[in-house]
């Protein structure tokens, strides 16, 4: 009872007017109102006094289900509640968890300490369920708060070493977060060695070899997925895929704190190791799982549709590739960046390239400015698309006057992982040097497994697919 006559006492006249037409208006609500009118007007102090007004007896479970449904009641006008838009019970255990934080910083804040200290138990019993760290943190504040008032002087309140507990876990939670975005904006935007990471992202992953499967399930995603882009970026592809599998099963468990954006990133991730790991119908089932669960307007939708099109293009689908090209254009979400329209526009210079059309293509090529100013990454795909129409159309001299200055380029950026462009433009050098034993040119030597294609990467047009464009226009030259 104390608990109900605390918040009940710390109800402000506004919120007893709400609570009362509330109890007024609802159906069987009889007894909860005459309750709180005993506990409002002080008629009864304690559980064995409104229980012999209202029962004639001592208190009984009915007496305590009553009690419990009045609580309710007086938090839904407080606290109005969404439950039904709630999906999972992982999200539902989150949202009440959140009430009762929100309830004890109202308590506390009008002095009810008993009723608060009440909510910050339960709510810290939520908080550990669902592995909700941030929350932890706000409710061991808290019940220090109430502690110094609850608790003689000489008394020292505990939960120290939770707060010290829930600092470490949390640090490693926003570290892993940050260090992904951090990993997925150079992966996109550059083309670093692998030994010329940013030494943050070597510390972490080493803090986190592991210890991922000790974390939370909110905490684990971040982990995961940190570990599956870093061993991507240092081209491990074997390790990628465990993290992959992990990452798949903390995002299928039920009991997961993981929203659904998170989620939708997480399948796109899985969907790109499944393809780079040669299971292309898994990837594209994934991709289909993504359009399906996500609005056709949103990032993640626009996302897919990246894959799918490289997807397309790479198995030389090019009507399909066509038809995604042509909805991504004009996908809303395209105009939030320039470097994302100019990175489908880039696509779309080397689908025309495959088609043939080599004078559309480079048209598209040059109107790309945005990417110019990526010139450890995107500037080097369009170099060599540049170059590849040239040689489709026999600009042999323009050829190798875009080869010097692409080779002058890759001398000032040892830092960055430009082997395979390298060893491109050798084979480019080669095919200039024997353009009249083609055939030759084309063969496959032994150093080709050295710099191996890497697919969702700047090198659309791949090393093989641009030598089979030029044996064909060669042997339609020479017809």
């Amino acid at each position: 009872m104390n608990y109900l006559i605390e918040i009940v006492e710390a109800l402000q006249a506004t919120e007893h007017r709400l609570v009362e037409k509330a109890l007024r208006t609802q159906s069987q609500t009889g007894r909860r109102w005459d309750l709180y009118k005993m506990i409002s007007t002080g008629a009864c102090k304690t559980d064995e006094e409104a229980a012999m007004i209202m029962y004639g007896k001592e208190p009984s479970s009915a007496f305590c289900h009553l009690k419990t449904r009045l609580f309710n009641n007086i938090l839904e006008v407080i606290f109005p509640c969404s439950l039904a838009q709630m999906q999972g019970q992982a999200d539902v255990l989150k949202y009440e968890c959140w009430r009762k934080i929100l309830l004890a910083q109202f308590l506390v804040s009008r002095e009810a300490y008993q009723c608060g200290n009440l909510m910050i138990s339960e709510a810290k019993v939520l908080a550990q369920q669902v592995g909700l760290l941030a929350e932890g943190l706000i409710l061991e504040e808290l019940l220090l708060e109430v502690q110094v008032q609850l608790q003689a002087e000489e008394e020292e309140p505990v939960g120290a070493g939770e707060v010290d507990a829930l600092m470490d876990a949390l640090r490693i939670d926003l570290d892993a977060k940050q260090e992904t975005l951090k990993l997925l904006r150079l992966q996109e935007r550059q083309n670093l060695h692998p030994e010329n990471l940013p030494a943050s992202l070597h510390h972490l992953a080493t803090r986190l070899a592991n210890t991922h499967a000790k974390a939370s399930s909110k905490t684990r995603f971040w982990q995961l997925r940190f570990m599956l882009h870093y061993q991507l970026a240092i081209h491990q592809l074997e390790p990628a895929a465990q993290y992959a599998t992990l990452l798949w099963q903390a995002i299928r468990d039920p009991e997961s704190d993981i929203a659904h954006s998170d989620r939708m990133q997480a399948l796109l991730d899985i969907s790109n190791v499944s393809y780079r790991m040669g299971d292309v119908t898994v990837a594209r089932q994934i991709l289909e799982e993504v359009m399906a669960a996500t609005h056709r307007d949103s990032l993640h939708a626009l996302h897919a549709l990246e894959q799918l099109f490289l997807m397309d293009f790479y198995n030389q689908d090019y009507v399909a590739a066509a038809r995604t090209i042509e909805i991504a254009l004009t996908h809303p979400k395209l105009t939030l960046s320039a470097f994302r329209i100019s990175k489908w526009r880039y696509f779309h210079a080397n689908l025309e390239f495959v088609l043939g059309n080599w004078h559309k293509s480079l048209h598209l090529v040059a109107e790309n400015k945005e990417l110019f100013k990526y010139k450890s990454k995107w500037l080097l795909g369009l170099k060599l698309l540049e170059m590849y129409n040239f040689i489709a159309l026999g600009e042999r001299e323009l050829v190798e006057y875009k080869l010097n200055a692409l080779k002058q380029l890759l001398k000032r950026q040892k830092d960055h992982d430009i082997g395979r462009c390298k060893y491109i433009c050798k084979r480019i050098g080669t095919h200039l040097r024997r353009s009249q034993e083609r055939d030759e040119s084309a063969q496959h030597y032994p150093s080709d497994t050295m710099y191996l294609w890497t697919p969702f990467n700047f090198e659309v047009v791949s090393l093989d697919a641009w030598l089979k464009t030029t044996l064909q226009v060669d042997r339609l030259g020479a017809m």
